[in-house]
């Protein structure tokens, strides 16, 4: 099956907050990248596999996600690799980039954040990361990006690892890049760029409380899956 992924053109943003919607069926840009072992996907609903993956996106749990399919080939240590566009943080000191992600298999790899300043030849630092079976939840994490302050050109990078098994889908949504004052901050209300994406979990679900963590400021906030009424996995075919 053949999955044809639109992605975000090239251009430099100067205007926040900055909101990217999934729903529109553009993904992250991945062209860039040529050397790593396949693409992100959008997705809605379940992944193919059993014991791995979101139900559903994080905003309304009928929404599209942006997501690696860890299914075979695409494990053992298989990398995914896609960006952002350019900001430009030059006049607004305090940006931030907030996101939340979905780990759960009990192979799960690794996430990691890198920013990059300057041009697109210039070097990568890791900024945020995860590893590991982090439970069949969406968690946010919030990143500061103060030391970037004043760059014409700044580029944030997500970085996917699969594990050892099929077990191991990893997924973003509701990705912000937003100015704040002071200090970063995370609620799970406080979100301004959205990634979100399209198809219904199941009848019931609630909202459960949040809880802050220390490091990067991180808010872990998630849904409680109370019945699902529909046993069978969802398929969905890409946007044109």
């Amino acid at each position: 099956l053949l999955l044809l992924i639109p992605f975000l053109g090239y251009t430099q943003i100067n205007t926040f907050p900055w909101t990217h919607d999934f729903d529109n069926g553009v993904g992250l840009d991945q062209s860039q990248w040529t050397g790593d072992d396949g693409d992100w996907l959008i997705w809605s609903g379940y992944t193919w596999s059993n014991n791995t993956g979101p139900q559903g996106d994080h905003t309304t749990g009928s929404g599209n996600y942006w997501y690696i399919e860890s299914s075979s080939p695409n494990y053992p240590s298989k990398y995914f690799v896609c960006q952002t566009d350019t900001f430009d943080i030059s006049g607004t000191p305090g940006q931030i980039i907030s996101f939340w992600y979905h780990m759960y298999g009990d192979s799960t790899g690794s996430l990691t954040l890198h920013a990059q300043a300057g041009p697109p030849s210039g070097p990568w630092t890791m900024i945020w990361s995860e590893s590991g079976d982090q439970g069949n939840s969406w968690h946010q994490a919030t990143v500061d990006l103060s030391a970037y302050a004043g760059q014409p050109e700044v580029r944030l990078r997500f970085s996917g690892l699969t594990g050892n098994s099929f077990r191991s889908d990893i997924s973003i949504d509701d990705v912000t890049v937003n100015g704040q004052s002071g200090s970063a901050t995370s609620s799970s209300s406080s979100m301004i760029y959205s990634e979100d994406f399209e198809q219904p979990v199941g009848p019931e679900w609630s909202s459960n409380s949040s809880t802050t963590y220390g490091r990067n400021v991180r808010t872990i906030s998630y849904l409680s899956l109370i019945h699902i009424s529909e046993p069978t996995r969802r398929y969905a075919i890409s946007y044109a």
